[in-house]
């Protein structure tokens, strides 16, 4: 179908919007005032009566008054652990989030959902879709740069995001926000390398004469303010890791045609990871451009009959500059402009263009040298007209509406071939086609009511409505609510009730491929999710002493499952899944002058499920129980602020991992094998990093982490056959050089 025309005149004159993008760079609004900084030292002193987030209203407010759980990391939190990419980060300070593996990207679970990509969270960078439309990806990995001088904070609401965000915000939202060039006035530049120093490795992974095998960094953040009314940041960072690789013995070879070998773990190069952007800002306007490009090499096989099979990845020849593993290019370009029209009302326009392509080069026959390199490119463009209105009636409040109109296109696909590791099959383009080109819309209106009947009752309720009319086949709606009353009966304490639902429909490649094993299935229905929360915030000591504790009850249900029994053209998927579960959320803090302690923990158990991977209570590959302690300490007390340690310490309980059905060399014969109670061990992982300030000149800093202190050899799964082992201990060091304008 197609909406009227005038229909979307009306809703633009109603300047309404369910923006897909958050209030962008925490700008004040006619809703709010602007917000405060951050204090130093991340969420330091009065935490939570000082930071705010735009992401869970699309305006600025404090964690107190945020509808449903939120957690906020500063820059200062990032560098505190040495996180390498966004994956480190999630899984060390969001509740709820755990680390996954797919057979040749980063990913992350949430609430034990995920996919073989990360398809389930949002993710933005000041307020900006960076999750692509034809397959709803976006990998936290390398290629979504932490240069700590470019973020201001990351935003993560917690459960279901599309009452503001629509498709893909199935279990949570991630929201990037930038600091402003004004907060620079300065550039920084950083460099850095790492490598494994591994006990049970002889040496690292090499090539090409590199000298750091875990890493080797680059980046640089400039900003400031360029005269009044205009502020201009740029930023751009490039990544490469050979990665460690780990011995895989024939008897551990999960293949028809088992042979010793070895993994490259945490490999990212062929090509290096990039990210490159700027956003402008001048009067009411802005532009932001983004380039990302990203790439980790694929352990084991990932394609053909079985996947897991060990090969030789310097066998097999880069094509377009790509070898075996998944990579993922992107652009992102935006314009803004936002206008206070009155005291009480702000009008907010924004136009975007974005374009994704996957590149994947998947081994599929180690022995015979076969791979393919399966890719496509799509686009988006579209535009988000939304107003809000103050007003003052039986209390005060916020009224925020608008429209949101995003056209994508899969625009060509191709899947070139080698045989005996020569590429020789390019093929004609129209038979080679891996996925249908075609087109897509979605038309979004939505509200939001953010009413305070008192200094004691919040309540916080919107609507969106979703309508995709689909390449092929009918059209597909959804309604997804959220209700949320908040008390806050003191500025030390709050509590909040929330029951909201949300969506992500079924990727374009799910339903339109034509690979015979993911042929796709055009009738795939959205999966959804109902949740309700309920979350106690407690500040004391001035802020020093925090604790928030949230309790879910989630229902999964229209999950996308794969299913193996399909033969020929059958689709090869279905929407059957469901998961209900519940769980226990727990974050805390407290922060003195000289040190700081940070612990969250989560406990979730899931309760009943169908066509989803569960058993007795537990989703495989997905721990029960799982805690983060991070302590941060300066040893040299008053005497100077130049020095920090930090010791972060991750407690993951054991988890059932199921081998799939593959084969096993056993007394020298090669037979079928699976094993459905297959159980990896509990495991600790240990970092410890030292960062220093003002060394030797002004403006120098030195940061060094020791990632997996304690060489702890662990498995772990996700969308794979098998558990894949993991990397040892290494290092990571960066020089960052600060020069002011």
């Amino acid at each position: 179908m197609r909406i009227a025309a005038s229909c979307g005149a009306f809703l633009l004159l109603l300047a309404g919007g369910g923006r897909a993008q958050a209030n962008r760079w925490q700008e004040p609004t006619a809703a709010e005032p602007a917000p405060a900084p951050a204090p130093e030292g991340g969420l330091a002193l009065e935490e939570r009566l000082s930071i705010q987030v735009v992401t869970a209203s699309q305006q600025a407010e404090s964690l107190q008054e945020a509808p449903v759980p939120v957690t906020v990391i500063t820059s200062d939190m990032i560098r505190a652990i040495g996180a390498r990419n966004l994956q480190d980060v999630l899984t060390t300070y969001v509740p709820g989030m755990t680390y996954v593996i797919d057979h040749n990207e980063r990913n992350v679970a949430m609430r034990g959902i995920y996919a073989s990509s990360q398809q389930k969270i949002l993710v933005m960078l000041d307020g900006h879709r960076l999750n692509s439309r034809a397959y709803s990806m976006a990998a936290p990995d390398y290629a979504i740069s932490l240069d700590l001088d470019k973020v201001k904070q990351i935003e993560v609401l917690r459960g279901p995001g599309s009452s503001l965000y629509g498709n893909v915000a199935l279990m949570a939202v991630v929201n990037i926000v930038t600091k402003k060039g004004a907060d620079l006035n300065g550039a920084t530049v950083r460099v850095g390398g790492g490598d494994f120093i591994s006990r049970n490795d002889t040496h690292p992974f090499r090539t090409d004469g590199a000298l750091l095998a875990a890493g080797r960094a680059a980046s640089f953040v400039a900003g400031a303010a360029l005269g009044r009314g205009h502020d201009l940041l740029l930023w751009g960072s490039i990544f490469s890791a050979d990665g460690q690789r780990v011995a895989i013995k024939a008897a551990d070879d999960f293949s028809a045609v088992p042979k010793d070998g070895k993994a490259i773990v945490d490999g990212y190069r062929d090509p290096n990871s990039e990210d490159l952007g700027l956003r402008y800002r001048v009067g009411d306007f802005s532009f932001y451009a983004n380039y990302r490009l990203g790439h980790q090499i694929e352990p084991f096989a990932g394609g053909g009959a079985t996947t897991g099979d060990v090969y030789d990845y310097d066998r097999f020849r880069a094509f377009q500059t790509i070898k075996p593993g998944l990579g993922h290019r992107s652009s992102h370009f935006e314009t803004r402009w936002v206008r206070e029209l009155s005291k009480a009302v702000t009008l907010d326009l924004t136009g975007y263009y974005d374009r994704g392509d996957v590149i994947g080069a998947i081994v599929s026959d180690p022995t015979l040298g076969r791979s393919a390199f399966l890719n496509w490119n799509d686009d988006a463009i579209g535009f988000i007209s939304q107003g809000y209105l103050k007003y003052d009636l039986l209390g005060s409040g916020t009224l925020l509406g608008g429209f949101q109109l995003d056209s994508m296109r899969v625009l060509d696909s191709g899947i070139p071939t080698t045989n005996n590791f020569d590429w020789a099959g390019y093929g004609d383009t129209d038979k080679a086609r891996v996925i249908d080109k075609g087109q897509e819309i979605i038309y979004s209106p939505f509200f939001q009511v953010k009413h305070k009947f008192s200094e004691l009752l919040l309540a916080n309720v919107g609507l969106r409505y979703d309508i995709k009319d689909r390449h092929k086949g009918k059209e597909v709606s959804q309604f997804s609510p959220r209700v949320a009353v908040v008390l806050t009966p003191s500025k030390t304490f709050d509590l909040k009730l929330s029951y909201s639902e949300s969506f992500v429909d079924a990727p374009y490649w799910y339903r339109y491929n034509v690979f015979p094993a993911y042929q796709g299935s055009a009738d795939l229905q959205p999966e959804r999710l109902r949740s309700v929360q309920a979350t106690a915030g407690l500040s004391l000591l001035d802020g020093r002493l925090t604790n928030s504790l949230n309790v879910f009850y989630d229902d999964v249900f229209n999950f996308i499952y794969r299913n193996l029994a399909a033969t020929g053209t059958d689709p090869k998927y279905n929407n059957a899944g469901k998961l209900r579960s519940i769980g226990v959320e727990d974050e805390a803090a407290f922060i003195q002058d000289g040190y700081g302690v940070r612990a969250n923990v989560t406990f979730q158990q899931a309760v009943d499920s169908k066509d989803f991977g569960e058993k007795d209570g537990e989703i495989f590959n997905v721990p029960r129980l799982v805690g983060n302690l991070i302590l941060d300490a300066n040893p040299l007390g008053s005497y100077s602020n130049k020095l920090w340690l930090n010791l972060t310490v991750r407690y993951t309980s054991s988890q059932l991992a199921p081998v799939s059905p593959t084969f096993r060399l056993k007394d020298g014969v090669v037979t079928p094998f699976s094993d459905p109670k297959n159980r990896e061990d509990q495991y600790a992982l240990v970092s410890f990093g030292v960062r220093a300030s003002r060394i030797l000149i002004d403006g120098l800093s030195f940061d060094l982490t020791f990632h997996n202190l304690l060489d702890q050899r662990y498995n772990q799964g996700g969308s794979t056959t098998f558990a894949y082992p993991q990397g040892g201990r290494s290092y990571m060091g960066y020089l960052t050089y600060k020069l002011p304008l």
